[in-house]
C-alpha cells in the first residue's frame, strides 16, 4: 500500500500511546476491591502485547520506507534512513561550532574552572585562540546550513507517497 513517512510516524506515536496506557492500566488494576468488578488483567495484557507488536510492525515499515526513499542533501544522494541517522551528528557539530564562538560567561570567562589552563605560570606565556570568531562563525554557518539541509530533505522525503508492505489497519 502507498503511505508516507508522516503517516507512519503518527501511527507509531498513537500505538506507543496505546501501549503506555495499557501498561499503566495493568499497574493500576493489579489490586481491586471485592465489591468492585474484577479487572481483566489477561485482556489488558493482550492489548499491551498487540500494541507492542503493532509498534514493531510499523517501525519495520518505516525502516523499509526510509530505505526506499532517496534524498539529495547539498548535492549528495543518500537514503532517507542515512539522512535521519546523520541528522543527530550534524546537530552536534553545529552546536560545537556555536559554542566555540567567543564570549562565554562574561568578560572574565577566562577564569572558567572547566576550561584548560590559559596561562603557564613558569614563564607567564598566555594561550591565544586557535581560530578567530570570524573563522569560527564561517564554520558555524556552514554546519548550520548542513543540518538545515538534512532537516529539509527529511521533511520533504517524509511527505512522499511510497509503496511499502503494510497492514492498512495499523495506520491510525
Amino acid at each position: 500500500m502507498k503511505t508516507h513517512g508522516y503517516k507512519l510516524r503518527s501511527s507509531i506515536k498513537q500505538w506507543e500511546t496505546r501501549k503506555a496506557t495499557a501498561a499503566r492500566l495493568l499497574e493500576d488494576r493489579k489490586y481491586y476491591f471485592p465489591s468492585d468488578e474484577r479487572p481483566d488483567l489477561v485482556g489488558m495484557m493482550a492489548d499491551l502485547v498487540q500494541a507492542e507488536r503493532n509498534v514493531c510492525r510499523l517501525q519495520e515499515a518505516q525502516a523499509r520506507y526510509n530505505l526506499l526513499v532517496e534524498v539529495d542533501v547539498q548535492g549528495e544522494r543518500m537514503t532517507l534512513a542515512q539522512a535521519v541517522k546523520r541528522l543527530g551528528g550534524a546537530g552536534r557539530v553545529e552546536k560545537i561550532w556555536r559554542d566555540l564562538l567567543g564570549g562565554g560567561k562574561g568578560r572574565r570567562s577566562w577564569l572558567d574552572v572547566d576550561s584548560p589552563p590559559r596561562v603557564r605560570k613558569g614563564d607567564e606565556e598566555r594561550a591565544v585562540r586557535t581560530l578567530s570568531d570570524a573563522e569560527v562563525l564561517v564554520h558555524a554557518e556552514r554546519a548550520a546550513k548542513a543540518a538545515a539541509a538534512l532537516r529539509e530533505a527529511i521533511a520533504v522525503a517524509n511527505s512522499l507517497d511510497q509503496d511499502v508492505e503494510l497492514d492498512e489497519a495499523l495506520l491510525l
